[in-house]
């Protein structure tokens, strides 16, 4: 049962997932499991419990208190495959150093390159303090930061991301479905034919808070002259430029999953539309421009064809997101630029996908991880297990 505490006899896989895109990620390796006759059990906690229980997927929530050591002696798995959180104490670098200690394989799957020093720093100052047996992760620009981190290369397998792969896909089928033009006639009914959709996707107003801290003078963006964190900063600019425009267009906030629109209640007056919770792929595929920084859901826009526009607080951010450091995603690091750019964008129908960044993001991720995980536990344990 989704969501159940009851605990579940035997495993091939441990699946564990805190944060949402960790789930989002596990969620889609699960049927190919099942064909493989594996059976995996997927247990989750914070965030994460939230979204895989609206999408009916079944899962074990982790009690407070779980001892992990304990969880891999009952189930006995034959390998555990860990979702990486922002949280320093998370249950999943638990299950990583448990797996360590009674020789079971520890894998962890990487969904993006930011924050690479800290997922398995936990809360000590040592970004592989608690590294897994294994890393798969999306692409080869996040393969070298964890070299560079020290871990060892060939323990890394780049298996681009099953998302990735669903959003091409589902661009393709949409396509068919009647393109952008019947998805915004389904999600935007009462917005005036011709006027253009803006769609901004936050990042979390509160999930840097882990990070080192930066004065605002480090930004690129000042936003209104209050220093209110990285998203608002930039929401601020985004807002401000949007008003200026000769021809102001729809605007929709796109909440992050760890938090809730009414975080933003201060710009009520300015947004048309606030999203959360459910699949936002749609309401960017209807959208004429869809404006973050270096959320995956911006990538995602551009593997469905959508114009998007990265708007950075730094220059050094644009190696973060694949479509930025190709060109697919245009991107803008002050003011001007920003003013300059979205009138632009916002006439354009299409880009194309394909321009520069496909070559990067590897397709057949499931299968992919399926071997790596099929060689690893034919082998038994890796290297660093039963330290």
């Amino acid at each position: 049962m989704s969501g159940s505490h009851a605990a579940m006899a035997g495993a091939d896989i441990l699946l564990f997932a805190e944060d949402p895109s960790a789930a989002n990620y596990a969620a889609l390796l699960l049927p190919e499991f099942a064909r493989q006759g594996w059976t995996a059990r997927l247990y989750a906690s914070a965030v994460a419990c939230g979204w895989l229980h609206s999408r009916d997927i079944a899962f074990t929530e982790v009690a407070g208190g779980t001892d992990a050591k304990s969880l891999l002696r009952e189930l006995n798995p034959r390998c555990v495959l860990i979702g990486t959180a922002e949280n320093p104490e998370t249950f999943g670098l638990h299950l990583i150093d448990a797996a360590h200690t009674v020789g079971i394989p520890a894998v962890a799957f990487i969904d993006a390159l930011m924050s690479a020093a800290y997922r398995f720093r936990g809360t000590t100052s040592d970004p592989l303090a608690h590294a897994p047996d294994r890393l798969l992760v999306p692409d080869s620009k996040t393969l070298e930061a964890f070299v560079n981190l020290g871990y060892p290369q060939e323990c890394i397998a780049v298996c681009g991301h099953p998302q990735y792969d669903q959003t091409r896909s589902l661009a393709a089928q949409w396509e068919i479905e009647g393109g952008t033009a019947a998805f915004r006639k389904g999600l935007f009914p009462d917005v005036a034919p011709g006027r253009k959709i803006l769609t901004f996707i936050s990042e979390g107003a509160l999930r840097y808070e882990l990070l080192p801290k930066r004065t605002i003078g480090e930004y690129g963006f000042a936003g209104r002259g209050v220093d209110k964190g990285r998203t608002k900063i930039i929401l601020e600019e985004v807002l401000d430029a949007v008003a200026g425009m000769v021809e102001r267009p729809y605007v929709v906030f796109r909440a992050h999953p760890i938090e809730q629109p009414e975080d933003y209640v201060e710009y009520g007056d300015e947004i048309d539309r606030f999203s959360s919770g459910g699949s936002p792929l749609e309401l960017v595929f209807a959208s004429d421009l869809t404006v973050g920084m270096t959320s995956m859901l911006l990538l995602e826009a551009a593997l469905l064809g959508r114009p998007t526009l990265a708007v950075l607080a730094q220059e050094s951010e644009v190696e973060l997101l694949p479509s930025v450091r190709n060109g697919l995603t245009p991107h803008a690091l002050n003011r001007d630029r920003l003013r300059q750019m979205l009138p632009t964008l916002l006439g354009r129908h299409t880009v194309s996908p394909d321009r520069g960044i496909c070559d990067q993001l590897v397709a057949g991720a499931v299968q992919r991880v399926v071997r790596v995980l099929d060689d690893l536990i034919e082998q038994g344990s890796g290297p660093g297990t039963g330290i």
